[in-house]
């Protein structure tokens, strides 16, 4: 009886895999029954956890930018600095990624690096104002960011 249970078995698996044959091999990768892949799904996942801490270096990168422009325009907006030497800065802090003018260039109309550089800081500024205690100075300290832009660049509009 045990003889024939398991020959029962037998057949059962043998059709099993005889008919993985004619199933379509998406349905095969879907349901994870396609071992003979597995070097291609181990190199795939050295490769995902390879981007996976790329991503994660360039986002600490990122922030770490973002929070060195925060402290700028907060000195900025203090009077401890001015436009000119954030400027500078910040076109330093950009330099490791020449994208970010991409869209700045079609915002703000201009390819001069300086220009949209100054003008983004100037919107930093604005936008720190707007959502600190700081709003009082908003006008007075926007009024002083334009003169410095228009003396460092008198002859735009």
């Amino acid at each position: 009886m045990n003889v024939l249970k398991n020959a029962r078995w037998f057949v059962v698996a043998g059709f099993v895999v005889m008919s993985m044959a004619f199933v379509p091999a998406s349905w095969i990768q879907a349901a994870g029954l396609d071992v003979w892949s597995l070097p291609d799904l181990h190199a795939e996942i050295a490769e995902n956890e390879r981007r996976s801490v790329e991503m994660d270096d360039e986002a600490r990168a990122i922030a770490q930018r973002i929070a060195v422009k925060d402290q700028l325009v907060k000195d900025l907006v203090a009077g401890k600095t001015n436009l000119a030497a954030v400027t500078t800065q910040f076109e330093v802090l950009n330099s490791s990624d020449p994208g970010i003018y991409i869209n700045l260039r079609d915002y703000y109309q201009n390819d001069d690096v300086r220009v949209l550089s100054a003008r983004t800081v100037i919107a930093f500024a604005e936008t720190y104002l707007d959502c600190s205690e700081h709003t009082a100075k908003k006008p007075k300290v926007m009024k002083r960011l334009d003169r410095e832009f228009d003396s460092l660049f008198p002859d735009l509009e």
